[in-house]
């Protein structure tokens, strides 16, 4: 459908930058360091850092220590100082379990410098971990080196990369290579890239997928994030790019692709999608790609946002101010685009120009030029200094929970209780108690701080309600029988829960959040196996909301749960996510609610079929031996949008009369992708494409319904209103629970609960 007229009025410039910034706000998080557990790459490995000495080897020293965790030790900690390096640095992966839960910190980002005086071209830090952190470090390349960080080996994933800058380089991040294996579901959070020649994140391998890009200030690059030197895919939230001298952002390879909310000034352009040039005869490859809520204002390209290949490709509430040009020019061979703008604001009339098929409604036209901001990097974390209790590693449950009830007793001064890297058995739960602004810090996840709950208990780590803690860095395990955290009483107006990073994982639901109606949940690269909602059975139930994140479920798990359920009018939106597990497992709706699912892949696993004898799955009709997305007398909204189900068959079961279902650019690998009985619901099914089965290219396909603008509208309420949130402070009395790199599994991960 296309429709002209705009249903708001145009963007003032105060309007425009208070959406860019909004969500940037000031956070009351922190950095907590260094802790009695760590190394000390002055005093335990003999680096100068006085910016002379060459400070190679110590630092090798240092990094050789943790990867094979000698003494305990998981954590290297970088003092503030310069230090020179004249040879890369190694930390290369060389059995299973090294490097795996490692961290590597400076005490300042700003004051504790990497400094290149090494060969032309060389690398800085060639890094293989997994499960791993990164941050606090500033790597200066001095124009010389061609790149900050390399990773290659073995295949990684889980790891983060923080609080850093890195500077005159020619590649800041080289994510994999072509010839090795892909590095996976990694943060970079707040860092800062100044004058990268090539690129500064470069994402390299088919492998290198799920990088999760937040909060990060792009200055002088050629590219700020990029797939076009390799393969993989990336998200790109609530940064700032500053003259880009190609492109703030680029794809060459097909995947999919989400930029929201980022402020571009004074770059080349914003996003280039371009065609790899070795599939000149692939004319139909989609590319997925999400761009919403962004700002661009004053590229020297009089097209911003310029597209070769397929698409579909979403333009939600962006605004553009630029040179004069068509904004948005979307011009694959064979005349195979699907572009959808909805809720744009361009700077003339004639804004997009697409070879193919274009849904277009309530974009506006700028009533005025919109005057500069003056942007500034998000803060780094600072170091706090926090009362620190240290637990002896490996105690057992009781002198953990002394050590949680002295915390408990220093109220208002977020007291850290430390569990040094190691396996901790708990023969009973432990119990955080209401109010406590405790932190609960271990060294890292996988192979770093284990809690295993092998006694009684309903949790290995219970939080009363309303909780003010803190959780950073450490697994929670419950036991086939327990929860890895239990969380009571965590419904109050103004109440938040915060994850970075959570991995919640569980042989039932990996997450349960039940009758929350006022809490806000949050959660930032999440990963998970199973996810229920339950409601409050009110319209103001609270919407629980996954931003970038990869899922899984298999058969070890209970095959009569799926990835995503919701009950009694729960409401679910995730988006950005990538599953991968068994076809049957991914979504059966059958009660109330309402569930949102934005940009992304579905690779469903159909191995069990061989297994029974089938010689080729394909050969079959799949939408009639599994239907992973199934509907059977749903009552609420749900929506689809740009989401690749590569044959996870859909199926909406008769009589289903309460059911609105958006399929907006919907990719799939049946052609008629609305099996089983008759619909009698309301269905939508537009921007439709379907991939071949050689797996080379993609074709324009006919959908469903009829898509009119004000029914599109309240389907798509969710994801244009549904935000990340700041992390500043709630109400006295409301709960704040905040969850970092915390690690769970059990018969459930985690649960939320508004009762005790």
């Amino acid at each position: 459908m296309k429709s002209t007229g705009p249903s708001r009025p145009p963007w003032s410039w105060i309007t425009v930058w208070a959406l860019a910034i909004a969500p940037l706000a000031w956070s009351a998080e922190e950095f907590v360091g260094p802790l009695p557990g760590w190394l000390n790459a002055k005093a335990d490995c003999g680096a100068a850092g006085d910016g002379k000495a060459d400070d190679t080897a110590a630092l090798q020293k240092g990094l050789d220590a943790i990867r094979k965790s000698e003494g305990g030790k998981r954590v290297l900690y970088l003092p503030a100082g310069a230090y020179r390096l004249t040879a890369t640095l190694q930390f290369p992966r060389t059995a299973h379990g090294e490097p795996q839960g490692m961290a590597i910190y400076g005490e300042d980002p700003e004051q504790t410098v990497l400094k290149w005086d090494g060969p032309a071209d060389g690398v800085m830090l060639s890094y293989n971990p997994w499960y791993s952190v990164m941050g606090r470090l500033t790597f200066d390349g001095a124009g010389k080196a061609a790149t900050a960080v390399d990773f290659h080996g073995k295949f990684s994933t889980a790891n983060e990369f923080s609080d850093l800058i890195v500077k005159d380089v020619q590649f800041g991040i080289q994510a994999g290579h072509m010839d090795t294996d892909g590095m996976a579901e990694t943060a970079v959070l707040r860092c800062r890239w100044y004058r990268c020649a090539k690129a500064a994140i470069s994402i390299q391998n088919f492998n290198s997928l799920d990088w999760y890009i937040w909060h990060n200030w792009f200055e002088d690059c050629v590219l700020g994030a990029t797939n076009e030197f390799g393969a993989g895919n990336f998200h790109v939230y609530e940064s700032f790019f500053l003259r880009s001298k190609e492109a703030d952002l680029s794809t060459k390879h097909c995947g999919y692709f989400s930029f929201y909310r980022n402020l571009s000034i004074g770059s080349k352009a914003f996003y280039l999608g371009k065609r790899h040039q070795k599939w000149k005869e692939i004319e139909t490859h989609p590319c997925q790609v999400a761009i919403q809520e962004n700002t661009v204002l004053e590229t020297a390209d009089a097209t911003p946002v310029r597209v070769l290949n397929n698409g579909p490709i979403l333009l939600l509430d962006n605004t553009f101010s630029c040179a004069a040009g068509t904004t948005v020019v979307h011009n694959p061979p064979a005349d195979q685009a699907d572009l959808i703008s909805i809720g744009n604001t361009y700077p003339r009339g004639k804004a997009v120009e697409v070879r193919g098929r274009l849904t277009q409604f309530d974009d506006a036209v700028a009533a005025q030029a919109i005057e500069l901001p003056k942007p500034a990097p998000v803060p780094f974390l600072p170091r706090v200094e926090r009362p620190v209790i240290a637990v002896p590693r490996g105690a057992d449950a009781a002198a953990i929970q002394n050590a949680i009830a002295e915390a408990a007793k220093l109220a208002g001064k977020r007291p850290v209780v430390y569990l040094p890297g190691g396996q901790y058995a708990l023969k009973q739960g432990l119990v955080i108690p209401a109010k406590a602004d405790l932190q609960l810090v271990g060294d890292g996840i996988e192979n770093g701080t284990k809690l295993r709950l092998e006694g009684p208990g309903a949790a290995a780590i219970r939080l009363q309600g309303p909780s003010r803690a803190t959780l950073r860095n450490l697994d929670a395990q419950g036991g086939k029988d327990g929860v890895g955290l239990l969380v009571e009483n965590a419904d109050q107006a103004g109440g938040r829960v915060f994850g970075e990073q959570l991995q919640s994982n569980g042989l039932g639901y990996g997450l349960v959040v039940n009758g929350l109606r006022h809490t806000a949940v949050r959660l930032h690269d999440h990963g998970h196996n199973g996810i229920q909602v339950v409601g409050a059975g009110a319209a103001e139930t609270a919407t629980v909301a996954l931003f970038c994140g990869a899922s899984s479920r298999h058969p070890q798990q209970d095959p009569g749960i799926h990835l995503y359920d919701l009950v009694k009018g729960g409401r679910l939106l995730v988006r950005d996510i990538w599953y991968e597990g068994h076809a049957w497992s991914l979504l059966r709706l059958t009660d109330s609610g309402e569930f949102t699912y934005h940009c992304g892949f579905v690779a469903p696993y159909y191995g069990f079929m061989k297994e029974q004898g089938e010689k080729d799955p394909w050969e079959r009709d799949l939408r009639k031996q599994v239907a992973s997305l199934e509907f059977d007398g749903f009552r609420g909204n749900v929506c689809f949008s740009l989401v690749s189900s590569n044959g996870a068959g859909l199926r909406v079961k008769s009589p289903s009369p309460d059911l609105n279902l958006l399929l907006l650019g919907y990719l799939s690998n049946v052609p008629d992708d609305l099996g089983g009985e008759a619909v009698k619901g309301k269905v939508v099914l537009t921007n439709f494409r379907v991939q071949r089965k050689d797996g080379m290219g993609s074709d324009s396909k006919p959908g469903a319904g009829e898509l009119k603008a004000e029914w599109a509208r309240g389907m798509l309420k969710t994801l244009r209103e549904t935000r990340p949130l700041p992390l500043n402070a709630v109400p006295d009395g409301a709960t704040d629970l905040r969850l970092f790199r915390v690690m769970t599994s059990g018969k459930e991960g985690v649960r939320l609960q508004a009762g005790p």
